[in-house]
Formats: C-alpha cells, structure tokens, sequence
C-alpha cells in the first residue's frame, strides 16, 4: 500500500501522484480520497480511480461527527448528497443518482449540476446520446426518467 500526494497543481484537470508516474503505473487499484468539513461533520469520499484485476467500485461515503474532544460517529454517506464531493463523480453517475429520486426536466437537472450557460449544449448532446442507449428515457411531458427494470 502507497499513500501520496497529488500535486498542488490547480491547471491540471486530472491529478496525479506527485513525482513520477511510475506510481500510478505499478499500482494494480487506486483509490483518491476527498473531503468536506461543515463544522464538526467531515465528510470523505472514496473514488476508484484505478482497477486492473476487478472492476472498479461506485464512490464510497463515509461521515464522521465529532462530538466533543472524545467522541467520533461513523457512518456510511451518499457521496452524490454533497456537492463538494459530487463534483469528482462523473455526469453520468450524477445524473443517474438525480432521476432515482423522480422524473426531471432538463432545466432541473442543469440546475441542480450546476452546469454552466457555455457547456449547455453538451449536456444536451450527453442526454441525448443517454437516451440513444437506453440508460435515461424521456417521458411525453419531455421530463427525463430511468427505465424500469
């Protein structure tokens, strides 16, 4: 087991391990571990970023309250519930963890992901290319849903 850092490098859109990418490459799973503080709850989030021997796992939530100086709670988070963290997960899995709580148009799901005015349009081109391959539906009052199965 490796623990690193990543680079403090703010123009790069997809960190890496500081130093060499013999890191990344040797590694057979990686695992980036994010988090929230909101007074005393620390939210992590688990993202699999990596997996060669196995598929990679959905992000994993964990929470933990301090009460005191201690007492520590844990327990199991939607990572998809906060924004800080939702914000490293992919649009798809976003998109799909906003519709399992009921149907949306796409002005809400915009809304809700924060999708900027310039990138509109390629949100519309990624609902559209979900649609295609079955993984949304849009339902006749032009809200989108998941399909059942």
């Amino acid at each position: 087991m490796i623990v690193a850092h990543t680079s403090k490098d703010l123009t790069t859109s997809k960190k890496s391990v500081f130093g060499s990418v013999f890191f990344r490459n040797s590694a057979r799973s990686i695992e980036e571990v994010k988090t929230s503080a909101d007074g005393k709850i620390l939210n992590i989030g688990l993202f699999h970023d990596k997996a060669n021997l196995n598929e990679k796992h959905p992000p994993l939530g964990i929470r933990l309250e301090f009460r005191g100086r201690e007492s520590v709670t844990a327990s199991s988070c939607e990572v998809n519930q906060i924004p800080e963290l939702a914000r490293n997960m992919s649009l798809k899995t976003r998109v799909i963890a906003l519709l399992k709580r009921g149907p949306m148009c796409s002005r809400e799901l915009q809304d809700e992901l924060e999708i900027e005015k310039n990138k509109e349009d390629s949100f519309y081109a990624q609902l559209s290319t979900w649609k295609k391959k079955g993984w949304v539906l849009q339902l006749p009052d032009s809200r989108f849903a998941l399909p059942t199965r």
